[in-house]
């Protein structure tokens, strides 16, 4: 059991690594705690004074609590969990069990919190969740899950009483977390919950307006449509025996318009390597659908799926991690607004996050002037958007979060972020 496990990952962020050192680190299993470590130290919060090495015992420890509240998971399922042979998805179906073993362990909120953020590495609660603002309520008061069980039901039968006022989409899901807060008695939640019924059929707006405008920003308009395809028709003519030079002259005026962060950040990759030689290197089809989520995830040197998985990373970063499928998703409004796949939600959000900012700060100078300190304004402000969209801070204990922690401490984030992918 590592007691000091979060200081001593944190501590790994200011490490001298280079790109192959932080590739090692990444696909170490030992150097970052394994959903059994965590349930093994979230029984012990709980009071378990067994052995903690014997999984056994660990999950019978567990299996007997949840029967004691009459959720009983197959006792061989909780003892994969302990012999690390199993971990449960990141995703809707475990969630529910993830707090039936909080109500079972006696949890607080601050426990739960920890549970989740520490352990099962997903957001603790949806507070547009009318279910999960009740667990919210519940742990918070130190309600039973029978009792929890019994409030949502009553809410689920009560006549729906929505007042129908509009309602500020952004601050919604803090609004509701305020009040739950503010709710000291069961018959006061029952009666908010019932009056914003019908509030509650969808949510991740916050989420899904900042994906849009870090999309809008990365992508570009028009503009960037127009000078990618002078570029392009520029490169044709190159391959045609046509001179370099209007090529390099294009990027230098493209590089002052207001187009996509994601085709400047390319064409200064492009500057940088080959100086005024770009002719030789560039392909027209380069500058294709530059409007496009497969370019921005190619810009963003995403690979596939499939190739990432053959990186050897932990299962945690590689899972959900934002892909041209997810992206297409999450840029559905008809499906954004009802998923509870929220891993692919805020992995999409800190990754957009981070190329915008750190775009931002390549090409405008009035960032330079705060040096060392910009890796702390990243880090306060994704965690400041992540709170205001109802999810938890970066955490470097979770791989995914890891990787950005560790990519936005080093003299180029893109660029450490890029060869690490």
């Amino acid at each position: 059991m590592c007691s000091n496990y979060s200081k001593q990952i944190h501590n790994s962020l200011n490490k001298d690594f280079d790109e192959y050192e932080a590739q090692e680190f990444l696909k170490n299993p030992k150097n970052f705690r394994p959903f059994s470590q965590g349930l093994s130290e979230a029984l012990v919060k709980a009071g378990y004074d067994g052995d903690t090495r014997n999984e056994f015992l660990k999950a019978e420890y567990l299996w007997n609590k949840l029967k004691e509240i009459d959720r009983p998971i197959l006792k061989r399922t909780i003892e994969s969990w302990f012999l690390g042979t199993h971990r449960p998805k990141i995703e809707h179906s475990s969630r529910q069990n993830m707090y039936e073993i909080c109500f079972a362990l006696n949890f607080d909120l601050k426990d739960v919190h920890w549970f989740f953020q520490h352990v099962y590495f997903d957001r603790s609660f949806n507070y547009h969740n009318m279910e999960e603002a009740v667990y919210y309520y519940s742990f918070d008061h130190g309600l039973s899950l029978s009792k929890a069980l019994e409030i949502i039901e009553e809410i689920k039968n009560a006549q729906d009483n929505t007042t129908g006022k509009e309602i500020n989409v952004r601050s919604y899901t803090k609004f509701v977390q305020s009040k739950l807060d503010m709710c000291e008695t069961e018959d006061e939640l029952k009666q908010f919950l019932i009056q914003e019924k019908g509030n509650f059929t969808t949510w991740n707006q916050n989420a899904k307006e900042c994906i849009q405008q870090y999309i809008l920003a990365l992508k570009g308009g028009e503009e960037t449509k127009r000078a990618a395809k002078e570029i392009q028709e520029a490169v044709k003519q190159y391959k045609k025996g046509g001179p370099s030079q209007p090529i390099y002259d294009l990027v230098e005026q493209t590089m002052e318009k207001d187009v996509g962060l994601l085709l400047k950040y390319h064409l200064l990759d492009l500057r940088n390597m080959y100086g005024k030689g770009y002719g030789e290197e560039l392909e027209s089809k380069d500058f294709n659908n530059v409007l496009s989520n497969t370019f921005v995830l190619k810009k963003m040197y995403i690979p596939k799926n499939e190739d990432l998985k053959e990186f050897n990373y932990p299962n945690e970063l590689i899972s959900n991690f934002p892909s041209q499928k997810t992206l297409s998703n999450v840029l559905n409004e008809s499906k954004i607004e009802k998923t509870h796949s929220y891993d692919t939600i805020r992995k999409t959000l800190v990754l957009l996050h981070f190329f915008y900012f750190w775009c931002n700060v390549e090409f405008n100078q009035s960032f330079q002037e705060y040096g060392e300190n910009l890796a702390l304004i990243y880090e306060d402000e994704i965690n400041s958007i992540l709170n205001e969209s109802g999810y938890d801070d970066l955490y470097a204990g979770n791989p995914y979060d890891w990787l950005f922690l560790h990519a936005s401490r080093q003299e180029d984030p893109l660029l450490r972020f890029t060869s690490l992918m």
